[in-house]
């Protein structure tokens, strides 16, 4: 994981931006928690007034206590039923069953990772890939840019106009995929960005994640394939993320 503390241009703050791994076959638990404690420690000694003075070890040890208690949050949340079935699930028709109109809340979703560990010995697997319209190099990009009412809040010198970075913005494809594995079988959770926002065609016009297993036909290196050049596989079950 890679985090960038970038100063606002008019000296009025600073984004700080937070970039996930790629990661394959790896504990959940260890590797969310490490994770989450690194980019905790980043943030509040950003914040603080007193990071001149205090060693990065104070702040590790004040993101491991507040990670602990999130942690024990999250495991305390109860994951729906039907999710958890998934795991032993022998058809791709039983898994849709399973998922027909299902929705997570964030604590539920993070306590699925971390049950498929404990209950199913799951290893954990991040997929990322991003696809930027054509013509776009990443070089061409500012530091950061979103869309701030009719306008481009952006940090950093980008050769790219306004109406360009807003069709950036507005058209790049992203997908994050994350995958539960177990010896041959697989659970694929992916998301991408129009699916977060609500804006996929075609969807219940909520936030949401697809789900696809080995149940469906694919291969894994299929599916991971197709991810990383920017597709997505086939699938019509929608979990609505809520809350």
């Amino acid at each position: 994981m890679s985090i960038e503390i970038i100063p606002k241009e008019d000296g009025s703050g600073f984004i700080v931006a937070v970039q996930g791994d790629e990661v394959e076959y790896v504990d959940p638990i260890k590797y969310i928690s490490e994770t989450e404690i690194k980019k905790m420690a980043v943030l509040r000694k950003s914040t603080s007034r007193y990071q001149l003075i205090l060693p990065n070890e104070y702040f590790l040890w004040e993101a491991k206590r507040a990670w602990y208690r999130i942690y024990k949050e999250i495991v305390e949340t109860p994951i729906p039923p039907n999710f958890l079935k998934l795991f032993n699930s022998s058809s791709k028709t039983e898994q849709e069953r399973l998922m027909n109109g299902a929705s997570l809340t964030p604590y539920q979703l993070c306590n699925l990772w971390f049950a498929a560990s404990i209950k199913f010995s799951c290893s954990y697997s991040n997929y990322t890939s991003v696809k930027l319209p054509n013509g776009i190099q990443e070089n061409d990009l500012p530091k950061f840019a979103h869309i701030a009412g009719e306008k481009i809040a952006k940090i950093g010198n980008t050769v790219l106009s306004e109406g360009q970075l807003k069709n950036l913005i507005n058209h790049r494809k992203v997908i994050i995929a994350r995958f539960l594995d177990n010896k041959d079988s697989w659970h694929c959770f992916y998301q991408t960005i129009k699916g977060v926002a609500g804006e996929e065609k075609g969807a219940t016009g909520r936030p949401h994640l697809h789900y696809i297993s080995d149940k469906w036909g694919y291969s894994r290196a299929d599916v991971v394939k197709l991810i990383k050049s920017g597709s997505c596989p086939c699938t019509k079950i929608h979990i609505d993320l809520i809350e």
